[in-house]
C-alpha cells in the first residue's frame, strides 16, 4: 500500500485523511511546512513526487473551496464550527472567521435548538439525513438538508457536515400543494394539515380542541425528556398523536418503536423491552438479542396500553424513565439509554392506581405531560368533515365517484354516537366505497351503522311528521328519493333488520324487500 502525508493543520485535514483512508490508503498526519493555508497536503503512491503531490492538493483545494453544497466541520462536544467552505460564507453572510468563532447552535433556527444535541450525537455514532431551518446573519431563514457524519482523526472526534439548501426547492413544493389544495370541504369546515416528514403522513384538523391539542404536542416535541400520557378511547388517534410529539413538523430519522403491553406475557416483555445476554435462558440466540429500548435508542419508544403492563416490570420501567439505564436479562452490565417515553392508554388510569393495579410513583412520573383525546361524540364538528375527507381519500383509491355526503346521511352521522370514534367512522367510510358507486353518500349506504339506540333524530333536526297535516313544496316533489331515504333511514335505525324497519314503516317485509332491491338496482345503474 502506497504512503500519504496529510497536513495537520486546525481540524481541516479532517476530510481529507476520512476520505483517503476510506479509499484504502495508509494516512501519515503531519505539517509540512508549507503556508497553505487550512488544507492538506496530499502525496499519492509515492512521497518523492512533488509535481504530484501538488496536484492533488490543488484537487483537493478547488473541491472543498468550490463545492456548491456548504461543509461545516463541527467539534462534537460544543458543536463549535472549526473549518466552513466558501458555499458556507455565501450563504449565511458571514465572513470566514466569523464563522469559525461560532457553533453550528448559533446557524440553527430557535424552534429547532431542542432537536441540535440529539442530532448531534446520532451523526457521531451511525451518521444522519435531516431536513432543517438555519439562519442567515440578515435574520433570512434557509431550509437545508443536512447529511452529518462522525469521523475519528488520531483521539479528535469531529463531525463532517454537508448541507444542502433547498429553500427554492420547498418553496416550489408548498406552492404547488397550495395550488392543488380545495378551499374548503363539501360541508364547509376550513381544512388546516400539518405538514410532515418521515412521521404519520399530512394530519387534518377540523376543530380549535384538536388544533390546541397538536400545538401542545409540538411543545413535547422539542422536549424529549419529559414523558408524555396520552389518554382517550379506542379510536381517538393516540398513536398519530404519539408519532406527531415524535416526527414534529420535520423530518425525523431516528426511531419510532412501538410496543403493544397488552399483546405480550410477562415472561416475553421482559426480554423484548430489555434484550437478552447469551445464555440468559433456554432457546435464547447464541449471542443474545437488542430489546427494543436498545432500538429506540436516540428515538422514542411508544408503549400502547401502558395500564396492562404488569405491576412486576411498572417498577424496572419507572427506573429506565428516571435513570434512563436498564440492565439486559441475564446481563451485568448497566446500559444507558437516551429516548423518549410516550405511553397511551384508553382505560381510566387513576382508577387502576385506586385498586393497586397501577404503581402510583410511576403514574405520577407519566403524568408530567399528559393528553387528554376526546372522543368523536365530544367533537362534532369534526364528523362531517372527516367523513368528506375519508370519502374522496377511499373513492379516489378505488376510482368511485362519491364527492360529497347528502344532508339526510349527514344527520344519521351526526346522530350517531361512533363508540368506535374516528377508526370506526373511517372503517365506516371505507365500507361504503367497497360496497357502493355514487356521487352523493346516502342514507341507504349506511346499513352498516349498527347499536340503533345511536342512530337518533333530534327534534329540533327533524320534525315529526304528521300523515294527516303536511303541505308539498311549491317546486315539485321526487317521489322516489323521498321514498328511498324514508326507507334508508328506517333500516339504518333499525340496525338493518329488514322485520323490524318494515314494522316501523306499517308496511310487510315483502314491500320493503322489494324496495330495497330495487334501490340496488338504482344504485348499480341496471
Amino acid at each position: 500500500m502506497k504512503t500519504l502525508l496529510a497536513k495537520a493543520d486546525n481540524s481541516t485535514r479532517v476530510w481529507l485523511s476520512q476520505i483517503l483512508r476510506d479509499a484504502g490508503r495508509h494516512v501519515i498526519e503531519c505539517d509540512n511546512g508549507t503556508n497553505e493555508p487550512n488544507f492538506a497536503i496530499a502525496m499519492v503512491k509515492n512521497i518523492k513526487e512533488p509535481k504530484k503531490a501538488k496536484m492533488v492538493l490543488n484537487w483537493y483545494k478547488l473541491f472543498f473551496e468550490h463545492a456548491r453544497d456548504i461543509i461545516l466541520f463541527i467539534r462534537r462536544e460544543d458543536g463549535g464550527i472549526v473549518e466552513a467552505n466558501n458555499s458556507a460564507v455565501n450563504a449565511y453572510g458571514y465572513s470566514r472567521d466569523e464563522l469559525l468563532a461560532m457553533s453550528i447552535y448559533d446557524l440553527r433556527a430557535k424552534e429547532t435548538l431542542p432537536l441540535v444535541k440529539a442530532q448531534m450525537e446520532q451523526a457521531n455514532h451511525q451518521g444522519i439525513l435531516f431536513e432543517t431551518i438555519h439562519q442567515r446573519k440578515d435574520g433570512g431563514t434557509l431550509h437545508v438538508e443536512v447529511g452529518s457524519q462522525g469521523v475519528t482523526i488520531g483521539n479528535e472526534r469531529i463531525l463532517l457536515s454537508v448541507i444542502r439548501d433547498i429553500t427554492a426547492r420547498k418553496k416550489t413544493v408548498d406552492n404547488l400543494r397550495a395550488a392543488n389544495k380545495e378551499p374548503a370541504d363539501s360541508r364547509g369546515a376550513p381544512k388546516k394539515v400539518l405538514p410532515q416528514g418521515k412521521g404519520p403522513g399530512g394530519i387534518v384538523i377540523f376543530s380549535k380542541k384538536m388544533e390546541s391539542l397538536f400545538q401542545q404536542a409540538k411543545k413535547y416535541h422539542t422536549d424529549r425528556s419529559i414523558p408524555v400520557l396520552i389518554q382517550g378511547e379506542t379510536g381517538t388517534g393516540k398513536e398519530v398523536i404519539a408519532k406527531y410529539i415524535h416526527y414534529g413538523g420535520l423530518s425525523v430519522v431516528e426511531p419510532f418503536i412501538d410496543v403493544n403491553c397488552a399483546a405480550l406475557t410477562s415472561s416475553l416483555f421482559e426480554s423484548e423491552l430489555f434484550g437478552y445476554e447469551s445464555g440468559a435462558f433456554t432457546g435464547g440466540l447464541p449471542r443474545g438479542q437488542k430489546g427494543k429500548l436498545d432500538l429506540a435508542s436516540g428515538g422514542t419508544i411508544f408503549f400502547d396500553e401502558i395500564t396492562e403492563l404488569p405491576i412486576a416490570l411498572q417498577a424496572k420501567l419507572l427506573r429506565v424513565i428516571q435513570e434512563k439505564e436498564f440492565y439486559r436479562v441475564g446481563g451485568l452490565r448497566k446500559i444507558r439509554i437516551d429516548i423518549r417515553i410516550i405511553c397511551a392508554t384508553n382505560g381510566n388510569i387513576e382508577k387502576k392506581v385506586k385498586e393497586g393495579l397501577f404503581r402510583q410513583d410511576l403514574y405520577y412520573r407519566l403524568n408530567v405531560g399528559r393528553l387528554l383525546l376526546l372522543p368523536l361524540r365530544e367533537r362534532k364538528e369534526e364528523i362531517l368533515p372527516l367523513a368528506t375527507k375519508f370519502l374522496e381519500d377511499f373513492s379516489h383509491q378505488r376510482g368511485k365517484r362519491f364527492s360529497k355526503i347528502s344532508d339526510s346521511a349527514a344527520k344519521l352521522l351526526l346522530f350517531y354516537s361512533w363508540p368506535g370514534n374516528v377508526r370506526e367512522l373511517r372503517n365506516t367510510i371505507e365500507w361504503v366505497t367497497f360496497m357502493y358507486d355514487d356521487s352523493v353518500l346516502k342514507p341507504a349506504h349506511l346499513e352498516i351503522l349498527r347499536q340503533n339506540e345511536n342512530v337518533r333524530v333530534a327534534e329540533d333536526c327533524a320534525p315529526v311528521m304528521d300523515p294527516d297535516n303536511f303541505t308539498l313544496p311549491a317546486e315539485g316533489l321526487y317521489l322516489e328519493k323521498f321514498l328511498n331515504n324514508i326507507v334508508g333511514q328506517a333500516l339504518a335505525m333499525h340496525n338493518g333488520n329488514k322485520t323490524k324497519a318494515a314494522r316501523y314503516l306499517g308496511i310487510s317485509r315483502r314491500s320493503l324487500q322489494c324496495r330495497v332491491d330495487r334501490m340496488r338496482r338504482q344504485l348499480s345503474g341496471d
